[in-house]
């Protein structure tokens, strides 16, 4: 099977600051409250499917 390798985007400048600043962002109280629920969800889903 043949692949493919892309070449590593190298940003600069401007865009660089904006992405090391997303990454930096932590999820809110209520996010992490909503990502819990989901997760309880589907445990309780599977584990009445079984």
């Amino acid at each position: 099977m043949a692949t493919q390798i892309a070449a590593t985007p190298i940003v600069t400048g401007k865009y660089a600051k904006e992405i090391l600043k997303s990454i930096k962002k932590q999820p809110s109280a209520a996010s992490k409250k909503n990502g819990q629920d989901l997760i309880n969800f589907f445990k309780n889903f599977e584990s009445k499917g079984k």
